[in-house]
């Protein structure tokens, strides 16, 4: 059984729901088309949630997405578009994908000026839809602080072999889940080997976004 379906089952069973009841409420209230042998594979760890499902279960069992996941709450990446300006240069590194991951560009391609206090190692810029619901939506600039670990819950950006891309960083004591911002995209999980595969390149700290209109 993986953490995931062993907390849903636990709380589930602590509000007195049997799946078929979980089920009807899901479908009833909230209309997911599901049913009780999917609510079994979810809880067993077959398959896991797709990620706005996930949203209306926390809601459902009265936690959030993160204790789902993690067993705790996150600390809420402070991303905002609001930084002071006085002048700092900052390289750019090239494109990071919000969707599937795409190659990572090491050579920065020039330098970028932002806010003089601005805590950033590097930018990139954001590729893809996959973190609309974090405001980070396809050309903005994403500024990163160079860092092998984040928070539970905080925004990355993450190698995976030669390619990289930005999500919300879930560790679990068996694997790294990397969860985006937009319902249309599942969840990345990687654990045992797959693991030495991705690693956290640095933590999102803010964005300027480039969509003007």
């Amino acid at each position: 059984m993986s953490e995931l379906g062993d907390r849903i089952k636990m709380l589930r069973k602590e509000k007195h729901l049997t799946q078929s009841k979980l089920t009807d409420i899901l479908r009833n209230d909230y209309d997911l088309k599901t049913d009780r042998v999917m609510i079994s594979k979810w809880e067993t760890g077959f398959q896991t949630p797709h990620t706005d499902t996930l949203k209306i279960i926390a809601k459902v069992l009265g936690v959030s997405v993160d204790y789902l996941l993690t067993g705790m709450d996150a600390i809420t990446p402070d991303l905002t578009e609001d930084s002071p300006i006085p002048v700092k240069k900052i390289r750019m590194l090239g494109s990071i994908a919000c969707g599937t991951p795409i190659f990572c560009n090491e050579e920065y391609e020039y330098v970028i000026a932002t806010g003089e206090n601005a805590k950033a190692d590097f930018c990139l810029t954001a590729r893809g839809d996959s973190m609309i619901n974090a405001r980070i939506a396809d050309g903005d600039i994403v500024f990163i602080k160079q860092q092998s670990t984040v928070e539970n819950g905080e925004i990355a950006a993450v190698v995976i072999g030669d390619e990289a891309t930005l999500k919300r960083v879930y560790r679990t004591a068996d694997g790294i889940m990397l969860m985006p911002e937009n319902p249309a995209y599942q969840p990345m999980y990687f654990s045992g080997d797959e693991l030495s595969q991705a690693y956290v390149l640095g933590k999102a700290i803010g964005f300027q976004s480039m969509n003007l209109t």
